[in-house]
């Protein structure tokens, strides 16, 4: 009995130092209580995990050894392409080639940087950008003239594209905006320039003395490719010029003005 007085007696002394207030026990959240209420109301179980810090054991989901052998591998690759384009080997010719056509007509240059800057309104970063410069009026008409001359060459004739004679040395300039696809030999049409635009076809323009621009260039529209290369008295030249969409070719002359 006297046990029990001495218990009140003390809890109203302690409850008159906390000034009349007593202290309840606060209850620790657990998210192990919570899961199991979502367990129990959704009819679903949860996977669980268990962590032991100890064992230096990584989370299931993130593997280190996976994520580093992805970014070896990548880095070799890289390291196998750039040996491929930097060896002159004839025997490497073919891979070369398989890489080339993947770049080029798996991944389209022009279609996706004009995506981009549809979305979110600039340019792709590795695009170069003029800076503080006026547009223009040949820079927003549809199409630049690679270079004025005459025909002597039409496409009716050729079923390919056409022929302009102009003067030698003369610049031959970029119809549109878009990548350098190939520079490489075509089949009646020589060393040729290949750009692919953002409509998915492309320019190609042959008969060149020398070409300023290299294979995945980005092209401004209007920017000069090289020069027309010259025809025995030299003061006269040639080059062709023929568009490519669809697999197959259109009449150039109906969507540029050569005169």
């Amino acid at each position: 009995m006297n046990r029990r007085v001495q218990e009140v007696r003390k809890r109203i002394a302690d409850r008159r130092k906390n000034g009349g207030k007593e202290e309840k026990p606060q209850r620790k959240f657990s998210y192990d209580d919570l899961i199991s209420d979502e367990e129990n109301y959704s009819g679903e179980r949860f996977p669980t995990y268990e962590y032991n810090p100890e064992s230096k054991e990584h989370h299931p989901l993130f593997s280190p050894q996976w994520f580093l052998f992805k970014l070896l591998t990548s880095f070799c690759l890289v390291l196998i392409v750039a040996i491929l384009f930097r060896n002159p080997a004839v025997q490497l010719d073919g891979a070369r080639a398989f890489v080339e056509d993947t770049m080029e007509e798996s991944f389209q240059f022009a279609k996706m940087s004009a995506w981009y800057e549809e979305k979110f309104g600039e340019p792709l970063a590795l695009i170069p950008k003029s800076v503080g410069e006026e547009p223009t009026e040949e820079a927003n008409s549809q199409y630049v003239v690679p270079a004025s001359g005459n025909v002597v060459e039409t496409f009716a004739s050729s079923k390919k594209g056409v022929t302009v004679e102009t003067g030698s040395q003369t610049a031959v300039q970029a119809m549109d905006a878009g990548f350098v696809k190939s520079i490489e030999e075509k089949k009646g049409f020589g060393k040729t320039v290949s750009i692919q635009h953002a409509d998915g076809s492309e320019s190609w323009y042959s008969g060149l003395a020398n070409i300023d621009v290299k294979t995945f260039d980005f092209i401004e529209k209007g920017q000069v490719i090289g020069k027309v290369k010259a025809e025995g008295n030299d003061k006269k030249g040639s080059y062709g010029f023929a568009l490519y969409k669809d697999g197959k070719f259109m009449d150039p002359s109906k969507v540029i003005s050569f005169e």
